[in-house]
């Protein structure tokens, strides 16, 4: 006999439940109570994942969980917030024991991981989908804004872009020697919550790669009031993407998203100190570009960039 959805719950995201002394009420009220303190600001963030849409309809349901929060997490890191709770809420097709059993087990590797309680959700029945909302904490005036980038400003990427987008590219193209690291990156993106945490007073501004650079830079920029110039060259693509022809390897690196690293700005006096988390972190973090005060972006390159490039508005949900 099928579970109905409070079965679901009580089987396989219940039992998983650890409770945070913050947590007044949990799973199994009709909302979460949680108690916040004093001298940090709330963040949230919401998003959902479709079938089809967001990963293929191969994905595994562990993988489909463990990227439905990791999308979230990146958010907190680009606010330079700690996450503490989330929310989940699954539409199903089919009641599935060992579909659930995979994606609980996705998300709570990486719940566990970073110390984060799911406090609450719902189950219903439809196309597949998948929504989580994060809440997490940052010091009171420390949160990092798009809004904050200046003229002079250095602009920074941490690792390397478009892996996630060659691995889905390799996907659709039915190419059989899929590159292992690049299916890694796009079914299990790793939040770069420490460097976004370790960049609290330093960066004036931060964002998350999630619709591809361009696109991702112009909200910073839109949202700053300034513009800023890109050495193309300068641009940390995933090795592989030297094999593929210029237009190719910018589309992926640049338009096609996925990526989940953090694009941001900051003042030239902090320089040593982004030497000193690189090290720390192990992480590349690439300079890029500069602030400008003119509104746009220009594009520094050897190669003539094409018309598709320069009009593109990066991946849009509609």
């Amino acid at each position: 006999m099928a579970l109905s959805e409070f079965d679901i719950i009580s089987q396989y995201f219940k039992k998983k439940y650890k409770h945070n002394t913050s947590i007044i009420a949990g799973i199994g009220d009709d909302a979460a109570i949680v108690e916040m303190p004093s001298d940090k600001f709330m963040a949230v963030s919401t998003d959902t994942l479709v079938s089809g849409v967001h990963f293929p309809k191969i994905t595994k349901p562990f993988d489909i969980a463990y990227k439905s929060l990791a999308v979230n997490i990146s958010d907190m890191a680009a606010m330079g917030a700690e996450p503490l709770y989330v929310t989940l809420a699954i539409t199903l097709e089919h009641n599935d024991d060992k579909w659930l059993e995979d994606f609980a087990n996705g998300f709570f590797s990486i719940a566990n991981k970073y110390s984060i309680e799911l406090i609450g959700g719902d189950v219903s029945r439809g196309p597949l989908s998948i929504t989580v909302q994060i809440f997490g904490v940052v010091p009171k005036g420390q949160q990092i804004m798009r809004s904050g980038a200046m003229p002079g400003d250095t602009i920074y990427v941490t690792g390397k872009l478009g892996m996630a987008a060659y691995g889905l590219h390799m996907l659709n193209e039915g190419n059989d020697n899929i590159d292992k690291l690049c299916l890694q990156r796009l079914n299990r993106p790793e939040p770069r919550l420490d460097i976004g945490i370790s960049l609290r007073n330093k960066a004036t501004a931060c964002i998350d790669i999630s619709d591809g650079l361009k696109s991702d830079l112009s909200h910073l920029l839109s949202a700053s009031m300034a513009g800023a110039e890109i050495e193309i060259e300068q641009i940390p693509f995933y090795n592989k993407l030297n094999d593929v022809d210029s237009d190719l390897r910018l589309s992926l690196g640049m338009l096609s998203g996925d990526d989940y690293e953090l694009c941001f700005t900051l003042n030239n006096k902090f320089s040593v100190e982004i030497d000193n988390i690189r090290k720390e972190f192990n992480c590349e973090i690439t300079r890029i570009g500069t602030i400008k005060e003119t509104p746009g972006i220009v594009w520094n390159s050897k190669y003539d960039l094409s018309d598709e490039f320069l009009n593109s508005l990066g991946y849009l949900h509609f």
